[in-house]
């Protein structure tokens, strides 16, 4: 199991989580089994989204997916996204 722990700015949020969950099946079809959503405490638009993964090939395999760099773009994605990966040991 992997865990991806994605940081950016979006410009609105009720955009970005729509889109978020419009692509719900590209998730689940790269391997992600779960995943939560946080903002920052003081700032909606400060997004870290913790993504569970079968493996730590599927999750990088994802941020490599044009499907989700779209995404993200049309979300409203306004920073360059900081991703961790980690492993379960």
């Amino acid at each position: 199991m992997a865990t991806a722990i994605v940081r950016h700015r979006v410009s609105n949020f009720s955009t970005w989580k729509a889109t978020f969950d419009n692509v719900e099946d590209v998730r689940r079809a790269d391997g992600m089994t779960g995943w939560n959503i946080y903002t920052a405490a003081n700032d909606d638009l400060e997004v870290t989204a913790v993504l569970e993964f079968s493996s730590l090939e599927k999750a990088q395999g994802h941020f490599s997916n044009p499907v989700v760099k779209q995404a993200m773009q049309n979300a409203g994605v306004i920073s360059k996204p900081e991703v961790t990966f980690l492993e379960a040991r």
